[in-house]
């Protein structure tokens, strides 16, 4: 319930689906960059991720797909990156710009 109401408050109730049994919140709407730069700082302080699936460019950009990482976490993925797509090949928005 306290995550629902954390949700709604943020960025609205348009469109919820929760799946308790697997710990997953699912939300679709429109929003601004800052409110899911809030909404990310606030479930991190909790413990809880936020992973943005689809948004237009300018939003995933600027927010990232995963948010922060855990702590050692970033340096890892930084190697995989620089391992598997070294020329940067691929255009994604695994941090965001903040």
């Amino acid at each position: 319930d306290e995550l629902l109401d954390l949700l709604q408050h943020q960025v609205g109730d348009e469109w919820i689906a929760a799946s308790p049994g697997v710990g997953a919140l699912r939300w679709a709407g429109e929003t601004t960059v800052d409110r899911l730069r809030r909404l990310r700082r606030t479930l991190a302080g909790l413990e809880v991720p936020l992973t943005l699936e689809r948004a237009p460019w300018p939003v995933r950009s600027a927010v990232g797909h995963f948010g922060a990482y855990r702590e050692g976490v970033g340096p890892l993925v930084a190697g995989l990156r620089r391992t598997f797509d070294p020329g940067e090949a691929f255009v994604v928005a695994v941090e965001g710009s903040e």
